[in-house]
């Protein structure tokens, strides 16, 4: 053989190689699982978009329908297997396709669906997908292997994260002016990555939604670094302060890349009370105490608590009253414009509790009360009241005042007593 005809041999061997090649390439192309873009939380990395794998109970991929199908009559099958990142491959599920009498198509729609259910997938890991076409001859053509990362794990895998943490049980003027910031720190937690996502909400603790993630957030953006150890965000204080006098609770949720939501994170509860606080308290008084005492008819008719309407107040305060040991029940302050407040003493029962029922003579009562705002209580000046028996009589000495203050200290002296009026607490 001349080199001539040597080199001819060659390059058609080579030919046909290539044509084959190019043959076989073409058809696997053909033979790729289609996956929706929607499907991807990223379609570049091909990142798994992780709660619609949640909602459609796994991932559906989609078959295309196949060069020269079959004669009528006959069968040929789809098997889908699934690699979850053990570096093994094993079978989804199986699938035929029966060509009809007189047919020249499946009855089946194409691309043809076929779900890999979550029981099946990885909880975060790298999968390798693909499909065998097995011919009405008995052929096996094996497609493609598509990759797909599969993350179904949130920040805190499940659990709600730890509450977020700042200064203080409440918020006002002082503590978050307008325009200022508050400094709010987020746990660490050990999964964190630089891509996760923060949004914190303020919700009404009187009226918590089912889902507070579905009301607007007041912060969004990355969940800050170092992540893994404690990291702080700034919170525009408008935000907050765009909610008024509540009694707020602060909670977030974590995102990662694959979308996948943390649960609410813990609350955080905290008192809002912008403007203009509740001050100068007036001594609360007891009519039907003076000249005193009190008696079984006076609790027959009923005994009532006045208290004259302080600076600032609000149709939103409540009276926190107190009526020697026992608490009665918050009361809402009436949307009137009448100078004074009547508080009843209810249930009369607790008048006897308080005297005592093996007691004798006359007993001191002290009779005072809070001031409630959106959870905020005042702490007050407490000053008692001799009293002679059956329960309670109100007889104040020459001096006295009975002081309810939110910020400043004061010193008061009743008949050698002296008592100090406290801050909110």
């Amino acid at each position: 053989m001349s080199i001539k005809q040597n080199i001819e041999q060659q390059q058609e061997a080579n030919s046909a190689y290539l044509k084959m090649r190019s043959e076989y390439r073409a058809k696997l192309a053909d033979m790729e699982l289609e996956i929706k873009d929607e499907d991807f939380a990223d379609i570049p990395s091909k990142l798994l978009h992780g709660p619609r794998l949640a909602a459609n109970g796994g991932l559906t991929v989609y078959i295309p329908l196949w060069d020269n199908l079959p004669p009528p009559t006959a069968k040929e099958s789809i098997k889908l297997e699934i690699d979850p990142g053990s570096g093994d491959f094993q079978t989804v599920a199986v699938r035929e396709f029966v060509m009809p009498p007189g047919g020249s198509t499946f009855p089946e729609t194409f691309p043809f669906p076929m779900l890999i259910t979550n029981n099946l997938l990885p909880d975060d890991a790298t999968c390798r997908l693909r499909y065998t076409h097995r011919t009405y001859q008995g052929d096996e053509d094996l497609s493609q292997v598509t990759t797909v990362i599969c993350d179904r794990l949130p920040p805190y895998k499940h659990d709600p994260p730890k509450a977020p943490v700042f200064t203080g049980d409440f918020l006002d003027d002082t503590t978050l002016p307008a325009g200022g910031s508050l400094k709010v720190t987020i746990p660490g937690y050990p999964d964190w990555q630089a891509t996760d996502q923060i949004a914190l909400y303020l919700v009404d603790e009187d009226n918590i939604p089912d889902d507070p993630t579905a009301t607007p957030p007041i912060y969004t953006g990355l969940a800050p670094a170092p992540g893994i150890t404690d990291s702080t965000l700034d919170i525009d204080a408008d935000a907050i302060r765009a909610l008024g006098d509540t009694k707020a609770l602060l909670t977030y949720a974590l995102r990662d890349r694959a979308l996948n939501p943390s649960p609410p994170a813990l609350y955080k509860k905290v008192s809002l009370t912008f403007g203009p606080l509740p001050a100068n308290f007036i001594k609360p008084r007891v009519p039907q105490a003076v000249p005193g005492p009190l008696r079984m008819a006076h609790v027959r008719d009923g005994v009532s608590v006045w208290i004259d309407k302080y600076d600032n107040f609000k149709f939103r305060d409540e009276l926190r009253l107190e009526w020697g040991g026992q608490t009665l029940e918050d009361f809402p302050i009436p949307s009137n414009n009448l100078p004074n407040i009547e508080v009843p003493v209810l249930p009369a029962q607790l008048m006897l509790a308080d005297y005592g029922r093996t007691t004798t003579g006359d007993k001191d009562t002290l009779v005072r009360y809070h001031v409630i705002r959106k959870g905020r209580v005042s702490v007050l000046l407490e000053q008692r009241h001799a009293c002679p028996p059956f329960l309670s009589r109100y007889t104040p000495c020459p001096r006295a005042q009975t002081c309810h203050a939110w910020a400043a200290a004061v010193d008061q002296s009743c008949g050698g007593r002296t008592d100090r009026d406290r801050e909110w607490r």
